[in-house]
């Protein structure tokens, strides 16, 4: 992968947890 990628990749990961976080902070509330 080219740096950007990488980068890229790296963004999306972080992404992806703190919608978890979130999305698990927020389910028990609705």
């Amino acid at each position: 992968m080219t740096r950007l990628e990488l980068n890229n990749h790296q963004v999306w990961q972080d992404l992806t947890e703190i919608l978890e976080t979130l999305d698990a902070d927020i389910r028990p509330l609705a």
